[in-house]
C-alpha cells in the first residue's frame, strides 16, 4: 500500500510540473510592460491640458512653460434668469420664440426650443394641479404618498428639461435657473384654472 501512495504522489508531481512555470523577475517585467506606458512629465501635462481644452474650452494649447490660465480661458457670460416669466418674455421680445403646443404645426428656426417650452408649460400645469386643485382628490382617496412620489419624478424631469433648454439657449447667451417657488408663481399667474 505504501508503494502505491508514493507512486501516485510522484505521478501527480510530474503531471503538475508540466503546467507550472516559474517566472523570473525579467519575465515578470516584460509581461507587465505590455500593460503600462511610461510617460514623461511633459506628455502627462499635454494630456492634462488636452482634457481641460475639451472640458473647459481653452483658446490655444499651452506651451511647456507655466502659463497664466486666466488669459487662455474662454469666458462666456450668460445672462441668468430666475423668473420663468421674464425668461419667456426675453425669448419672445428678442427672438420671437413662443411656447407652442404639439397641435400647432409651423416652421421656425427654433422649433425644438418652442416645443420644449410648450412641453414645460403643460407639465408645470400638471405638476402644480396635484398640489392645488387636485389635492382634494389625493386627500379623499388617501393617496398623498402617491402624489409625493409622482412629484419627485416631475422634479427630476424638470432638471433634465431645463438643462436641455439651457443648452439650446446658450446660443443666445441666456440661462434659466429654475426653482419650485418661481414655477409655482408662474403657474398661479398664467396656468391655473
Amino acid at each position: 500500500m505504501t508503494f502505491l501512495l508514493t507512486a501516485d504522489y510522484n505521478y501527480f508531481e510530474e503531471e503538475s510540473a508540466k503546467y507550472r512555470t516559474i517566472k523570473t523577475q525579467t519575465d515578470f517585467e516584460e509581461e507587465s510592460a505590455k500593460y503600462r506606458t511610461i510617460e514623461t512629465q511633459t506628455d502627462f501635462k499635454k494630456k492634462l491640458y488636452q482634457n481641460e481644452i475639451e472640458n473647459i474650452g481653452w483658446d490655444n494649447e499651452p506651451s511647456n512653460e507655466e502659463d497664466d490660465r486666466s488669459t487662455n480661458l474662454k469666458t462666456k457670460k450668460l445672462k441668468e434668469f430666475i423668473s420663468f416669466e421674464s425668461f419667456l418674455n426675453h425669448l419672445y421680445d428678442n427672438y420671437q420664440i413662443i411656447p407652442t403646443s404639439s397641435q400647432i404645426n409651423h416652421t421656425s428656426k427654433y422649433k425644438r426650443l418652442e416645443e420644449l417650452l410648450g412641453f414645460i408649460n403643460a407639465h408645470v400645469k400638471s405638476y402644480f394641479n396635484m398640489f392645488h386643485t387636485g389635492e382634494t382628490y389625493y386627500i379623499e382617496k388617501d393617496c398623498i404618498d402617491l402624489r409625493d412620489h409622482r412629484a419627485r419624478y416631475y422634479e427630476n424631469d424638470f432638471n433634465i428639461w431645463f438643462k436641455e433648454i439651457n443648452n439650446i439657449c446658450e446660443e443666445f447667451g441666456i440661462k434659466y435657473i429654475w426653482s419650485r417657488i418661481d414655477l409655482e408663481d408662474y403657474f398661479k399667474k398664467h396656468l391655473e384654472y
